[in-house]
């Protein structure tokens, strides 16, 4: 879930929604390696 607006309520309870990580924007690359690294791992 990515997402500009930090008060989102699905940015807050995210798994309740079925996703597995946010990534709040603004992101840069590194952020977005990190964050995609940790589910990919987990989905292993």
């Amino acid at each position: 879930m990515t997402s500009g607006y930090a008060t989102d309520p699905v940015m807050a309870n995210f798994k309740d929604y079925g996703f597995a990580a946010i990534l709040p924007k603004p992101f840069n690359p590194e952020k977005l390696e990190t964050v995609l690294g940790s589910v990919l791992s987990a989905q292993g």
